[in-house]
């Protein structure tokens, strides 16, 4: 079946052109395949390689990936507008007019910002201004979320899948370009996940520790290769990537065969948590979200802005070990 999101994986072959330690190309003449087999299935197989090298990828996967990355940036980022109306005493519709205001602007808006700081990259707050102003018309807005998670559940809950449905999804929109960013890297975390298992040689029904150590050297690859934005917004698919499995897996089941979703997702946290605070604020959001819908019972009650809430977090995971397996 042939989603929207499929149109991006040509920027998902250039993406993985870029990770030069990754060494596809000295794989490929080992003998991994240089052609993703995609399929329909969903839950049962999200991702594999085959003993041949050959790599299998759900395109309904994908989709809901796209989904659920774009669903969970635009809540953290209205939120994020929520606040600043409250700390400025201002309502969205205020915030909205001095946005737009800003944006018609541009001179104005460099020399405001720079009046207060030199240094500041008015380029970047300007290109923010311009991807959020969309999120400020909150008829649309929810309109928009509630048919997205509408066709996420519709994938998750593996309903007779009808694929005119999918394309009210606009892929183009100035927002979406950084959900088609996040997404492509987390895709490519994925497939760079599976060829690791390839180079290690790990077959058949596979153990805990041939999944951390596929983690390992994916992450890594993506992280000793790119800078700036681009290593942003790879962060931010990898962990939305991981956040997807635990809503696919809700209960943290054990499977013995991989890693605790959460740790996977701490894993990453633990070595990018000084590169940008927002890392550990998308980590926290998310799996506030995850408790609440999940009726998750013990789990801490988190400030995203709070220091210590990572350690709650891995806390909780600990004790969840304890009485689960």
């Amino acid at each position: 079946m042939i989603y929207p999101i499929q149109t991006l994986n040509p920027n998902i072959n250039a993406i993985l052109r870029e990770i030069k330690s990754a060494d596809i190309v000295g794989n490929i003449q080992k003998g991994l395949k240089n052609e993703i087999e995609f399929n329909d299935s969903f839950f049962g197989d999200v991702a594999h390689i085959s003993d041949n090298g050959q790599v299998y990828l759900s395109s309904a996967y994908c989709q809901y990936l796209w989904l659920v990355i774009d669903v969970s940036l635009k809540k953290i980022d209205y939120k994020n507008i929520q606040e600043c109306c409250k700390s400025q005493n201002i309502d969205i519709a205020e915030y909205k007019k001095q946005t737009e205001y800003l944006l018609n602007y541009k001179d104005n808006f460099d020399n405001t910002f720079k009046m207060f700081d030199s240094k500041v990259d008015t380029d970047a707050i300007f290109e923010y201004l311009k991807r959020i102003v969309q999120l400020l018309d909150q008829n649309n807005l929810t309109s928009n979320l509630c048919s997205e998670i509408n066709l996420a559940k519709s994938l998750r809950n593996e309903c007779k899948i009808n694929t005119e449905d999918f394309k009210v999804i606009n892929l183009n929109g100035a927002y979406e370009q950084g959900t088609n960013s996040a997404y492509c890297y987390g895709i490519a975390f994925i497939l760079l996940h599976e060829m690791s298992h390839f180079e290690f040689g790990h077959h058949g029904k596979g153990k805990i520790q041939d999944e951390i150590d596929a983690d390992f050297t994916a992450f890594w690859s993506i992280y000793s290769d790119l800078t700036g934005q681009k290593l942003f917004s790879a962060i931010v698919g990898m962990i939305c990537v991981l956040f997807s499995f635990l809503l696919i897996y809700p209960t943290m089941d054990t499977d013995n065969v991989h890693p605790n979703e959460i740790e996977r997702m701490l894993y990453i946290l633990d070595n990018v948590k000084f590169d940008n605070y927002k890392y550990r604020y998308l980590v926290v959001i998310l799996l506030n979200y995850w408790a609440k819908e999940n009726n998750v019972t013990n789990f801490p009650i988190l400030n995203e802005w709070d220091d210590t809430s990572i350690e709650q977090i891995k806390t909780f995971v600990e004790k969840f070990k304890k009485t689960t397996y």
